[in-house]
């Protein structure tokens, strides 16, 4: 099983608020299908995998440095995962100090 499908957690306000209620957001491949994730996150991390959906941010410029100039910016596969209740993911756990 090629590991590279999963590229990233994203680790944001509503990424975190969602691992609460068991839904884990994950950037992956662009190729990667909704079968091949689920094995893969079923194998990694040792839970059961309930749902899986998928959104393709487009392609798009952004204005960076001094003079403002255009730098594109690559399009990114998103993936939300949800486990079964009880089931985590260690990746996405923050002790409070």
């Amino acid at each position: 099983m090629k590991t590279h499908i999963l590229k990233r957690p994203v680790i944001t306000e509503k990424s975190m608020f969602d691992a609460s209620r068991n839904i884990y957001t994950f950037e992956v491949d662009l190729k990667a299908t909704k079968s091949q994730i689920k094995t893969l996150v079923t194998q990694l991390f040792d839970v059961h995998v309930l749902k899986i959906t998928t959104s393709i941010r487009k392609p798009a410029t952004k204005k960076t440095g001094r003079r403002r100039l255009p730098s594109p910016v690559s399009p990114t596969k998103l993936a939300k995962i949800w486990l079964k209740e009880g089931e985590t993911i260690d990746l996405f756990e923050f002790k409070e100090s």
